[in-house]
């Protein structure tokens, strides 16, 4: 018995990076903020513990102080 392939399937990314390009046709805040997640993410996961940022430099980082949506005039508070 053969398997139906899934046409809504999505290959999931191998790296971090990767997941800015999921879905590419997204407007430019949306991938502004995944590229934010990103470096967050790429920041708390970094495995040499003097290079991972501290719960203080995170606060500090645009994902999480939203500052790189604040001049987009269609993001919501």
């Amino acid at each position: 018995m053969e398997t139906e392939e899934e046409e809504d399937f999505i290959e999931l990314p191998n790296s971090l990076n990767g997941l800015i390009h999921i879905h590419p046709k997204l407007g430019a805040a949306e991938m502004e903020d995944r590229m934010a997640f990103v470096s967050l993410l790429e920041g708390l996961l970094h495995l040499d513990g003097d290079e991972r940022i501290s719960p203080r430099q995170a606060l500090e980082l645009p994902f999480i102080s939203m500052s790189h949506l604040r001049e987009d005039v269609h993001s919501r508070d």
